[in-house]
């Protein structure tokens, strides 16, 4: 028989934005694309945070997330120094969320946790710590 476990603790349903709320005093960065970040949905994840976090947004994701983008986000990421990443949107903007902070960690980056709040159902990709990044040459 073989077995695949997960250690992945999932939130759903109305409400479950609240668990947000544990961060305090963070440093927190949102990765999303440009759609989202104009969206009212981003609205909504602002308010479901303590206002005493800083917050800042990374939204240069495009389907399909590619090397490119994943860079331009580990460079971004090494002069903003978040404490809380946050990949919102679908699962691009999650798989380039996951890909940045475990690049960022091998640099040497600190962070303390990655959340993936999915806006779309089909992916998955909030379930795993895999991703998919593309390499167009």
């Amino acid at each position: 028989m073989n077995t695949f476990s997960l250690q992945t603790r999932l939130y759903s349903g109305p409400g479950s934005l609240k668990v947000l709320s544990r961060f305090s005093h963070k440093h927190i960065w949102i990765i999303c694309d440009v759609f989202l970040a104009r969206s009212p949905l981003i609205d909504t994840l602002h308010q479901a945070l303590p206002d005493s976090n800083r917050l800042s947004i990374f939204s240069e994701i495009t389907p399909d997330p590619t090397i490119q983008t994943v860079v331009k986000g580990i460079a971004q990421m090494q002069t903003l120094r978040p404490d809380v990443v946050i990949g919102f949107g679908g699962g691009s903007a999650l798989d380039a969320a996951k890909a940045i902070v475990w690049f960022g960690r091998q640099c040497g980056i600190e962070i303390e946790t990655c959340v993936a709040i999915p806006t779309t159902s089909g992916t998955g990709s909030e379930v795993t710590s895999a991703c998919v990044i593309s390499d167009p040459e």
